[in-house]
Parts: C-alpha cells; structure tokens; sequence
C-alpha cells in the first residue's frame, strides 16, 4: 500500500512539467526538460529573473555610452530625446519673424531618427503578448532579435568610417547615411528590450532609464 502511495505522488516524468514552481524549485533541470516544449513554452519566474534582467540593464547603458558620446543622443532615454525636440519646436518660435532659426538641425535629426525607431522596436515586442510575453520562447526569441539589432548597429558604424567621440555637441561625429541607420538599429533594440523587461514585471520595470511612457 505504501509503495503504491508513494507512485502515485511523483510526478510522471512525461507530464507538461514546466513552471519553475512544479519543478519543485530546483536550480538545475535536465536536458531533457529544458528542451521539452511545455518548458520553452511556460512563463519564467520573475523572482529567478535578476540575472538576466541586470543585463539588459548593463546593455542599456552601454549603448547609451556609446551614442551619446558619439552624437549626444541617448538610444535608450527616449525622455531626454523628447525634451531635445521639443526645444526644436520652440527655436521655431524664438524670436522675431524673419529672425528665426527654422533649420532642422542635426542632433535634432539624429534624436527624432533614435525616438522613432525606439517606438518601432517597442512595436516589435507587441509579437510577445501573441506567443506569451512571459513565456521562455519569446524572451529567448526577443533578445535574440535585439542583439540581431545591436550587431547590424556595429556593422553600419563600422562601414560608416566615422570616429565614435564628437568634441562638441554641435560637432557630432557621426553625420552620415549609415550612422542613422545605426543610430536606428540601436534604438529599435532598446525598444524591444524595454517592452519585455516590463512585461516580465519586476522591479526593474523596463530596464530602460525614465521611458516607460514610450512602452
């Protein structure tokens, strides 16, 4: 009678195992279960989610570094972007008729192109709440597009032939066509990054600096 209890109370190892809770806390699962498609398919736990979501947060501020010292436009604090054209708008207005400076400057440029493509990129993320914006294919799917995003980014800059630090923030370094479609790529890659860091819902909300408005 015992022995017979005891069979009926372990898991069946070809049952749909797979949210963390049902695999009983465990750290480490088998290949076998890793690969099952009711584990790809099942929503991470949020709370072992630290790691992952630490990087994302380390990828947002080093391809803010990178552009910002480039062009000072931040790919991934679409706020400061917004402030930025604003003010553009506002020159509009500034002073007398005639007098007024009407050119779409260059950073101006640089900063609509980042704000644009960062809401294209967010766009992207919507695909996730089809498949399950919580479930370990998207997330995998997800962050394999935004480094997708992020290595077109490298090979634009890279072709563009243009140094990567401006002096001055009225001489930004890059100014060329494939400089934007960097400027894009890194955008749009951030964007998607930001939906699903606050799709998982932790405390570190989108993993994006002050631009949950734009997720």
């Amino acid at each position: 009678m015992t022995s017979d209890v005891d069979h009926k109370r372990l898991p069946s190892t070809a049952s749909a195992l797979p949210n963390d809770a049902e695999a009983g806390g465990a750290l480490w699962l088998g290949p076998t279960t890793i690969l099952s498609r009711a584990h790809i398919l099942s929503d991470v736990d949020p709370q072992r989610a630290t790691f992952p979501l630490a990087a994302y947060c380390f990828m947002t501020g080093f391809i803010d570094a990178v552009s910002f010292t480039a062009i000072f436009v931040w790919c991934g604090f679409q706020t400061g972007n917004s402030v930025q054209l604003a003010l553009a708008l506002a020159r509009l207005f500034s002073g007398p008729p005639g007098q007024r400076d009407t050119s779409f400057h260059l950073a101006d440029q640089q900063a609509l192109t980042s704000v644009i493509t960062f809401n294209a990129g967010a766009a992207i993320g919507r695909i996730g709440d089809r498949i399950g914006p919580k479930t370990r294919a998207w997330l995998f799917l997800g962050t394999f597009i935004q480094a997708l995003f992020t290595m077109a980014a490298a090979i634009s800059l890279w072709k563009s032939g243009q140094p990567s630090i401006a002096d001055d923030r009225g001489d930004p370094a890059w100014s060329n066509a494939l400089t934007f479609v960097a400027v894009g790529f890194l955008s749009a890659s951030v964007g998607l990054q930001g939906i699903m860091g606050k799709r998982v819902n932790t405390q570190f909300a989108t993993t994006v600096v002050l631009t949950t408005v734009w997720c």
